[in-house]
């Protein structure tokens, strides 16, 4: 049982949209929401719902009172949620409103809770949706762990559902950067650069570099003031066309509301 909120007592019965069976737009926000503590959560929320997304990628998520409230709320507010809870390891919450989709099990075993997804219809046919929150590594030294585990993981199963299903979108904090990334940083090792390119040669493209090529543009930024780009999208190359802008939004990151930058895409069919 969930809680249930004043507002919905007070919305009007004939207020609630009729759920698309074919979806002709999508407005997906992707978000490192940081395990919230119960009073951040509020303050998420209450951005959250000035915003007008009918997909949420929120990830870093645990079963806590801040991300059990954040659920909570948004199934009060016509969203469905997939939260997959996990004690002693972080996850992610995908949750869509205003049409009609099923849960996709993407065939990953190691790590599942990490990896929400969807399936839903769209005008030019099924539509594929994964959040995924990549671990972060433990220590420079960290070889051969669960970081290094899971991309591998995730590669192979992500290359399967492409075969499967052409139109896919993958999305959340995957915790790697571009090779070319400006500034350079020596920390990361080459399996990890790997994971970033093996999104390619599957056949997806990176949403973002698409409409800018070669800005400088940060999600993350370290305790030097270093920045980090470790959001992203990637977008199944048959999806080019009908993406229309893919973007950051610095706001919820400088007011506090977690420590990352939140990003959006818009798709037309």
């Amino acid at each position: 049982m969930r809680q249930i909120f004043l507002d919905e007592y007070l919305r009007k019965e004939g207020e609630e949209k009729k759920l698309e069976k074919t979806i002709r737009q999508l407005r997906i926000l992707n978000w490192n929401i940081a395990h919230p503590s119960l009073t951040r959560a509020y303050k998420i929320s209450e951005w959250i719902e000035k915003q007008e997304n009918n997909i949420l990628i929120l990830t870093e998520t645990s079963n806590s009172p801040g991300c059990n409230f954040l659920s909570d709320r948004l199934e009060s507010l016509g969203f469905t949620v997939i939260f997959y809870k996990k004690e002693g390891d972080f996850g992610s919450i995908l949750a869509f409103k205003d049409f009609v989709g099923k849960r996709l099990d993407v065939g990953l075993e190691f790590l599942s809770h990490r990896v929400p997804a969807i399936i839903c219809s769209t005008r030019i046919g099924k539509l594929g949706i994964i959040g995924v929150y990549v671990p972060s590594s433990v220590s420079r030294k960290e070889i051969n762990g669960k970081k290094e585990k899971f991309q591998k993981e995730f590669t192979k199963v992500l290359s399967e559902q492409k075969q499967k299903l052409p139109n896919l979108i993958v999305c959340g904090d995957l915790n790697v950067l571009e090779p070319n990334h400006q500034p350079h940083y020596s920390f990361l090792r080459d399996w990890e650069y790997e994971f970033y390119e093996s999104f390619e040669q599957i056949g997806f493209i990176d949403a973002f570099r698409l409409f800018y090529p070669d800005i400088c543009e940060y999600s993350w930024y370290g305790r030097k003031g270093y920045g980090y780009r470790y959001d992203h999208f990637f977008v199944s190359k048959e999806l080019k066309k009908y993406t229309k802008s893919c973007y950051y939004i610095h706001e919820p990151r400088k007011n506090h509301l977690s420590d990352h930058s939140a990003m959006i895409l818009k798709m037309d069919f």
